[in-house]
Parts: C-alpha cells; structure tokens; sequence
C-alpha cells in the first residue's frame, strides 16, 4: 500500500496552484493582450469547476482545499476588478473577504455549518454548494461581471484581434 498523500499535494490542491499560475500569466497580459487575457481568465474559470468535481471524486477534500479555493477566486475576481473598476475595486474586495473571514472563523466544516442559520435567501442560494439556479446565478454574476466589464473596455482590441486571426472574415 502507498504511503498517503499530504493535502498540499492532493490533485485539487495542484489544479489550484495552476489556477495561481494562469492569474499570474493574466495579470502580466492585461492590459497589452486581452484576447490573452481572456482565454486565461476562462480556463481559470474552468478549472475552478473541475478542482471542486476532482476533490470529491478523488475523496481528497481538506479544510485547506476548500480556502485555498475561495482565495483563489477571491483574488482572481479582485484582480480584475482593480483593474475594471478601481473606484468600486475596494469595497467589492473588503466585502469579499468579510465574507470570507466570517464564514471561516466557523472552523472545521465552515462550508456547511455557517449557513444553518443564514437568512432563508442565503440558504436557498448556498443550497448543495451553489447547486441551484439562484446559486449559479450568483455565481455566474460574481465571476462573469467583471469579466464583461473587461471585455466591454477592451472590445474594439478584441474586434481587431478576432479580425487579425480570422483573415477579415468576421467583418461587420
């Protein structure tokens, strides 16, 4: 029998750690290659749904797991927020992390136990880890929002690239 595996190496933990690697790679093309960017921030996205799957098929869940996720798509978000929108940048960033903060300081189990007593509209949005409509939307809103912002200041260079790689093709 194999000697067990340290949850910093668990498989979820590792397609994180790329996660951190890919936010990296985006920040350093933000602004000069959004097309780049873009591509990027959705396999990031990606693999955000696929570290969770992984973890519970893999039976290598952990409290570090579980944060590390939230950090990395705390960061992720905040990054991009900074940049879309730096007036609104802090309080979407301060309100993340109270959230974040609050629902940790629960200790083991946090993901569960601290919305037993929420308001039933957190409840029914937190319902199977965000498996629900009104999850997924708020989901889909906090993760996609700043990237519609992104792509809305930076459209015409992405009309350029689209035009570039498609030999004129996809002309208006």
């Amino acid at each position: 029998m194999s000697a067990p595996v340290h949850p910093l190496l668990y498989v979820p933990n590792c397609i994180g750690y790329v996660r951190l690697l890919l936010l990296l790679a985006g920040l350093w093309c933000c602004s000069e290659r959004p097309a780049s960017f873009v591509l990027l921030y959705c396999c990031n996205l990606f693999l955000d749904l696929i570290d969770g799957m992984a973890a519970r098929m893999l039976q290598q869940t952990s409290e570090f797991g579980a944060a590390l996720d939230v950090v990395l798509d705390n960061v992720t978000r905040q990054a991009l927020w900074i940049h879309v929108a730096p007036t609104l940048a802090p309080l979407v960033c301060a309100l993340e992390w109270c959230v974040f903060a609050f629902t940790t300081s629960e200790r083991d189990g946090w993901k569960t136990r601290c919305f037993k007593h929420a308001p039933p509209f957190v409840t029914v949005v937190m319902r199977d880890n965000f498996r629900s409509l009104p999850g997924a939307l708020v989901i889909g809103g906090l993760m996609f929002t700043p990237l519609n912002l992104y792509l809305h200041t930076h459209i015409h260079t992405l009309r350029l690239a689209a035009l570039s790689v498609g030999g004129g093709a996809l002309r208006d």
